[in-house]
């Protein structure tokens, strides 16, 4: 069974793993006690999700924020001039919207107006502002909901496109 002095090396292992024991016992006990209860570490967590996804949502709020501002200043200094150019274009070149500019004054910019709020992106295209132009010039200027509805569903389609 081995040497007699053998038995005294056991003993110690067993004495050391008991003091193992007891020491992972007591620290796993702290480490709980520093959590909190189960409930406040449930909460705690919770509360930490929260707050990412809070802290996720304002960073993205204050992103769409900024490209609102910077599309608002473009728009503003480089489309509208581009925009008024391409309406005074239209206006004097075309047939159909020029009649009706001459006998109905104003008319065709408010018009514009409309393709511009609802469609700001598609507005700046000659093709289709001279054919929305003519659809106004031949109804007198009355919009169709119907015209304006696909004029945005068109420009929200666009608009996916270059995102994407």
């Amino acid at each position: 069974m081995g040497s007699p002095a053998g038995r005294y090396v056991y003993a110690e292992l067993d004495d050391f793993e008991a003091r193992k024991g007891f020491a992972d016992d007591k620290l796993a006990f702290v480490k709980s006690a520093e959590m909190g209860s189960p409930a406040e570490i449930g909460i705690g967590g919770f509360m930490k999700g929260v707050g990412t996804e809070t802290a996720k949502g304002g960073i993205g709020a204050i992103g769409k924020l900024i490209k609102g501002i910077a599309t608002s200043v473009k728009n503003k200094f480089v489309f509208d001039k581009e925009r008024q150019e391409l309406l005074s274009d239209i206006v004097q070149s075309d047939p159909i919207v020029s009649v009706f500019e001459r006998e109905t004054p104003g008319v065709t910019a408010k018009a514009y107006e409309t393709m511009t709020r609802f469609a700001p992106t598609l507005s700046r295209d000659p093709n289709i502002a001279t054919s929305f132009l003519r659809e106004a010039a031949q109804t007198g200027g009355a919009l169709n909901y119907q015209t304006v509805k696909h004029l945005a569903d068109a420009e929200s389609a666009v608009n996916t496109a270059l995102e994407g």
